[in-house]
């Protein structure tokens, strides 16, 4: 049977190490990631796992099922790391990022409404650096669409 950092026997050592969540997040999109998305970013010479500003609209554009379809699980990604932030700020009595108003729920259609209200917003500011990531843009608009109150 193979073993891998997300293995029971494992998650221990990993989780003592405070290791848990970086290894199995790396394991999991190593596997989960399709090859189109790690093609390299306009002017990168590396490649990225994930979607740019530039990959997203094309992928938005071109309407095809299966980029459509990697779209929404990478951004279900993010969502769930949005989540890992939330847990991770309460456990801790942190403020968060951004507060989301009682009876709305955090869904990857809330993530792309985030990111169509930030384009709309400030698109030629991120539209400068094409190879942004797609996720910056999404914190940046969940901030601006959901603020804190201040204390």
């Amino acid at each position: 049977m193979k073993r891998g950092p997300c293995r029971s026997d494992a998650l221990s050592r990993w989780r003592r190490a405070g290791r848990l969540l970086p290894a199995c997040l790396a394991a999991g999109l190593a596997v989960a990631m399709p090859p189109v998305l790690a093609q390299p970013a306009p002017g990168q010479a590396e490649p990225r796992l994930g979607f740019s500003l530039a990959h997203y609209e094309r992928t938005l554009q071109r309407q095809d099922p299966t980029a459509t379809k990697m779209l929404y699980w990478y951004l279900d990604g993010v969502l769930t790391g949005f989540m890992w932030h939330f847990a991770d700020h309460r456990v801790r009595a942190q403020p968060a990022f951004f507060c989301l108003p009682d009876g709305v729920g955090m869904t990857v259609e809330e993530i792309q409404a985030s990111i169509a209200a930030e384009l709309a917003a400030r698109g030629a500011f991120w539209r400068r650096t094409p190879d942004v990531p797609v996720e910056r843009i999404a914190l940046h608009g969940m901030k601006r669409r959901f603020p804190c109150p201040l204390p």
